[in-house]
């Protein structure tokens, strides 16, 4: 029970951090001359951005993997 609890007021705190960094970007955006409020993404940051996916998508696939051997090699 305490796990689940510190995981949702883990993730509820990053929603909220992540909401309030995504509003300040886009009002500093607009400040800058941007209208829709995102600025143009370089090469880098989707370099970036890709990297990170491929990441977070084989730690998605690896993880339950992972738990289902562990699950049969245990039983």
């Amino acid at each position: 029970m305490l796990f689940g609890l510190t995981l949702v007021v883990f993730l509820g705190i990053a929603v909220l951090r992540m909401v309030s960094y995504q509003r300040r970007e886009r009002e500093d955006a607009r400040s800058d001359g941007f209208p829709s409020g995102e600025r143009p993404r370089t090469d880098e940051q989707k370099a970036k951005d890709k990297r990170a996916a491929s990441i977070w998508g084989g730690l998605a696939v690896l993880v339950p993997c992972l738990l289902v051997l562990a699950y049969y090699v245990s039983r």
